[in-house]
């Protein structure tokens, strides 16, 4: 027999550190890549925030819809923040709890009222410019909107531990009401009362520098100061019960006769009434109202009957940008405000989750990973995934065996063309001289058995293979193929 030559259609192998190299950085690469995130949020981590999140976003537009601005103010002064014994923080939690609504604004107050629902302005500041008090009249008056005018009395100095409590009261003049009741008349264009200074039984008892000389005496006499009244009564077409629940107030502050169309009235002057042919209800004496005068006597009664009786008041808007506590309308100030603070807490917290994933992605980009990788291996997968899948395994594995058959022979140089069989028992003879350890022909028996196990196929192929490399390397080869 001839000496063996070599294979000439059998493919070369690569070179074993050649090949080592390539396994390296492929392996770099797939390590890499499958250690890169693919994903922002892995879903142990989503599970949890997922809930709260969610939850936060819930609670959030619950006080969007249902919640009010609740900024902590502290204050002393005259205000419905103040709950101080000037203050009307006690009338705005009467009207709540009698269930009228009440809307504290700090913004476009006069835009906010309607036909059910008046403007409260408490006791506005009676120095200094009243453009913007008659602003806001002159703009509700024009859209005939409701309006309740509370005129100053108290002015109150707030303690230095306490700063929500007042350390002592002082009693304003009388003449600075009487201006803020003449700029009423002022914003709707009214002449203002003129009333002689005879008319004042309190003569001018207001002290100090004046800054209005010429009209100083006719403001003193708007308003009156009695010491004591008995006869209350009222005037109004509604009726208000006055006998029953007649007002308690310490020399009370009222209107002289004939400044206004009189709802609560008595000899002395009026405690209540309309600026004539409009909406504009005036109460003369804020100790019906505030929080030391609230608990006196039927006051809380007549309260509730001038303010919601009167206009059948559903609501009620207070301003508070005329005592200093307007807010602008700013976007970036209302997200700072409550509820709105929760919407930014929200989005801040969803930023900062965004961020610390993000943060470790940074750098240069990973190579995307190929839905097929390239080369021989990948090739030889599909198509052994591809005849798994097809159930064909045993009709592989024979023409694999004719296949490795047909080149033994060849390359052996034998003279037979017969079945797979005599192929087999010419190779097996000539196998046995040269020491292999499989019998090819028990080999050829099993591969070509019907019903052959699938779990069998591989490793009778791996066999085969073998066999033919020990039959023409010799076993030190086929053994480092192994």
């Amino acid at each position: 027999m001839s000496r063996l030559q070599p294979d000439a259609d059998y493919p070369s192998e690569r070179r074993p550190e050649t090949a080592a190299a390539e396994g390296r950085d492929h392996a770099q690469v797939q390590s890499r890549m499958s250690s890169a995130p693919t994903a922002l949020f892995d879903r142990r981590l989503l599970r949890g925030l997922v809930p709260i999140l969610g939850g936060g976003l819930l609670v959030t537009l619950f006080f969007l819809v249902f919640g009010t601005e609740t900024d902590t103010i502290t204050s002393a002064g005259t205000d419905s923040f103040s709950r101080s014994a000037i203050g009307h923080h006690a009338l705005i939690t009467f009207l709540e709890e009698t269930g009228t609504r009440v809307l504290v604004s700090r913004q476009a107050s006069a835009s906010k009222a309607l036909d059910d629902v008046p403007l409260l302005i408490l006791e506005p500041p009676q120095a200094g410019s009243f453009e913007r008090f008659q602003l806001v009249l002159q703009t509700t008056h024009r859209q005939d909107r409701p309006v309740v005018v509370v005129l100053p009395k108290w002015q109150g100095e707030a303690q230095e531990r306490r700063p929500e409590w007042i350390a002592e009261t002082t009693l304003l003049p009388k003449r600075g009401a009487a201006r803020v009741l003449a700029a009423v008349f002022e914003a709707l264009d009214r002449a203002v009362p003129s009333l002689s200074p005879a008319a004042n039984p309190e003569g001018n008892e207001d002290s100090g520098a004046d800054d209005e000389p010429d009209r100083g005496p006719m403001l003193s006499a708007l308003l009156h100061r009695p010491a004591e009244v008995t006869d209350w009564r009222s005037l109004n077409n509604r009726s208000l019960p006055v006998d029953a629940i007649a007002p308690s107030l310490p020399r009370p502050q009222l209107a002289a006769e004939g400044v206004l169309e009189a709802i609560v009235t008595s000899a002395q002057g009026t405690l209540a009434g309309w600026i004539p042919d409009t909406r504009i209800l005036v109460i003369t004496d804020p100790d019906l109202l505030n929080t030391a005068g609230l608990a006196r006597g039927d006051n809380a009664l007549l309260a509730h009957a001038l303010l919601v009786d009167s206009f059948d008041a559903r609501a009620f808007v207070v301003d508070e940008v005329l005592h200093g506590f307007g807010v602008s309308a700013s976007f970036a100030r209302a997200l700072l405000r409550f509820p709105f603070v929760c919407l930014s807490l929200h989005a801040l917290l969803i930023a900062v989750l965004l961020l610390w994933r993000a943060i470790g992605r940074f750098g240069n980009p990973l190579p995307s990973r190929s839905r097929l990788a390239r080369g021989k291996a990948t090739l030889i997968d599909n198509t052994a995934s591809l005849i798994a899948m097809g159930e064909r395994g045993s009709v592989s594995l024979r023409r694999y065996l004719e296949a490795m058959l047909r080149r033994a022979v060849r390359q052996a140089q034998l003279q037979t063309t017969g079945s797979i069989q005599e192929q087999a028992e010419a190779l097996s003879r000539l196998a046995s001289a040269r020491g292999t350890r499989d019998d090819i022909c028990k080999l050829a028996d099993r591969a070509t058995a019907s019903g052959a196990d699938r779990r069998a196929i591989l490793p009778l192929a791996r066999d085969i293979h073998t066999w033919f490399e020990e039959m023409f390397h010799g076993a030190h080869r086929a053994s480092r193929r192994r």
